[in-house]
């Protein structure tokens, strides 16, 4: 396997001229295989399918996703009182891996 990564800044390699996005400054990684041509993308929020983009301009085609933890900025929902794509909005099919989460009663 030959990996390749690439970190992502949202509003500026991805979600441009999203001001939620520019605000956030949210990386979100693809993480891929040179020789299958196959990327994960990790934490996909704003706009996945600039992501999906980025991935395919390297010859790399989205095959899932990694969510690290959920919060709307990161992969999308609600999100102080402003809707955020995430990946069930224009990736439905994909498949997620979803790490363990943070029990609810903690705050970040």
């Amino acid at each position: 396997m030959t990996a390749c990564t690439s970190a992502n800044l949202s509003g500026r390699d991805f979600a441009i001229g999203d001001p939620m996005a520019t605000q956030m400054v949210n990386f979100a990684y693809l993480i891929g295989d040179r020789q299958t041509h196959q990327a994960l993308v990790v934490d996909p929020a704003y706009n996945v399918n600039d992501l999906l983009a980025i991935a395919g301009n390297d010859g790399m085609e989205g095959v899932g996703a990694l969510v690290t933890h959920h919060h709307p900025d990161h992969v999308g929902g609600s999100f102080m009182g402003v809707s955020v794509e995430g990946i069930a909005d224009c990736w439905p099919d994909v498949q997620c891996l979803c790490m363990p989460t943070t029990p609810r009663s903690r705050r970040y």
